[in-house]
């Protein structure tokens, strides 16, 4: 990489180069010489609590290029140089040096999939074709039940396009009569795809070939789960979707439907590498938007952990004050833009909203609301109830 792209740092043994929960970090740092331990107070489902890192490996991506808190701490085990990239360089950098972007969005798209795996079942785990077939087929009878009959006709179709002679073919086929289905399966060509409202784009277990950039409308991804359809994203313009199935060779591990008319543009596999030199602006949005769905996730499975239910409604409050990436000073108050029934909704709770929202709103008296939305008058009150409260999660044994 060019010098321009990069500072050179250099560290003394036993010195922190990033801290947890550092705010606003403008770089990421990729070791030229040295050990750098990597350590999270609270490491989620399948982390490390700790780490070391050596020369090649990269820290501090997630933090810098989402623009939230850093989600772990660098500590220097020996004397430690840095190559310093500034999180508005990253296009630059993808431009100079592909290999390394590729490298981070398939270290980004491994631990999303290892979030992934904590609460769901999925095609996540190794299975050669006929099983993954076999699930598919399945997925079909799945949306049969729920009476989703264009989202069943799409997977017997699927089937029978990747599997003609599978030993589900001619259940699917008689499934297909039974729908009263006869159009012929097809899957969209070309660069800029469009897709009217309701219309499939790719399926759970579906063989994956293209990742998406959204350029117009809104896309719907969910997922089959204990035989029931569970949303994950609303997808807008701007978003990237796709990406973790393409890039480690693996089926899709969700669907994907147009929730309007929508224009999408589609990377091919094949395309997708050399996309990093003549698309680096791309290539950094994805880092990005990976960086981003790290730190949601992350900071929702910590919320999970929490038991008390007053603590999990603050914590998640407090997620939004640091999703949003405004910064209060003084006394203050920050609008949060959401109802508090939308904050039980996101923690997973089913309670009686209105009895829990009076109670709730008694006891803690820096949070009221206003215009109909959630407010803040004191977020530095927030901040280290919740911070402490964090620091005392046991996550280990999880």
């Amino acid at each position: 990489m060019p010098n321009m792209l990069y500072n050179i740092n250099k560290y003394q043994q036993k010195s922190y180069i990033i801290l947890e929960g550092e705010k606003k970090s403008q770089s990421f740092h990729i070791i030229k010489e040295g050990k750098v331990n990597i350590s999270k107070k609270n490491p989620v489902f399948g982390e490390k609590q700790s780490e070391v890192l050596g020369p090649g490996d990269f820290f501090g991506v997630v933090g810098a290029m989402s623009q939230l808190p850093q989600l772990e701490s660098a500590f220097a085990m020996t004397s430690v140089v840095t190559l310093s990239i500034n999180f508005k360089k990253l296009p630059e950098m993808v431009q100079s040096n592909p290999a390394l972007a590729i490298k981070i969005i398939r270290s980004f798209s491994r631990k999303l999939r290892q979030f992934s795996e904590r609460n769901m079942v999925s095609n996540d785990r190794d299975v050669d074709e006929e099983e993954n077939f076999k699930i598919l087929y399945n997925l079909g009878l799945n949306y049969l039940n729920l009476g989703k009959k264009r989202m069943a006709a799409y997977i017997f179709k699927c089937y029978l396009h990747y599997l003609p002679d599978g030993a589900n073919a001619e259940k699917s086929k008689q499934n297909l009569i039974e729908l009263d289905s006869k159009t012929l399966f097809t899957k969209k060509t070309g660069t800029i795809q469009s897709f009217n409202d309701g219309e499939i784009i790719f399926c759970q277990n579906e063989p994956s070939n293209e990742v998406y950039v959204l350029k117009s409308g809104r896309v719907r991804i969910s997922k089959i789960v204990d035989n029931k359809e569970i949303q994950l994203f609303i997808m807008m313009p701007g978003d990237i979707f796709g990406e973790m199935s393409l890039i480690e060779n693996k089926t899709r591990s969700a669907t994907a439907i147009a929730l309007e008319d929508s224009e999408l543009l589609a990377i091919k596999k094949e395309n997708f590498e050399t996309m990093s030199q003549k698309e680096p602006q791309l290539m950094a949005r994805i880092i990005s938007l990976l960086s981003e769905r790290i730190w949601n996730a992350n900071k929702l499975i910590l919320n999970s952990y929490l038991n008390d239910l007053d603590y999990k409604i603050l914590d998640m409050l407090l997620i939004l004050y640091e999703r949003s990436k405004v910064i209060i000073t003084g006394l203050q108050t920050f609008e949060f833009k959401v109802q508090f029934s939308d904050v039980i909704n996101m923690i997973g709770v089913e309670e009686k909203i209105d009895k829990l929202e009076d109670n709730f709103l008694k006891k803690y008296k820096f949070i009221k609301i206003e215009r109909n939305s959630l407010v803040c008058t004191n977020i530095n009150n927030l901040e280290r109830l919740i911070l402490s409260k964090r620091a005392k999660i046991d996550t280990l044994d999880d």
